[in-house]
């Protein structure tokens, strides 16, 4: 099984110009997939920190 990779460092820049699609842990994202994983993945760090802090 080939090993995972971690998200954060895949979501921390922006979708690179002149790219149609992303291939990534298995799974292709196009531009839109991205920026919506994107947004989740952002949304739930944010509630973690959010989390720990209180």
């Amino acid at each position: 099984m080939p090993k995972q990779y971690c998200h954060d460092f895949m979501f921390e820049r922006d979708f690179p110009e002149n790219v149609k699609t992303i291939f990534f842990n298995g799974k292709t994202y196009s531009k839109e997939k991205f920026n919506s994983e994107k947004a989740k993945y952002l949304k739930r760090k944010s509630a973690k920190q959010l989390k720990v802090v209180y």
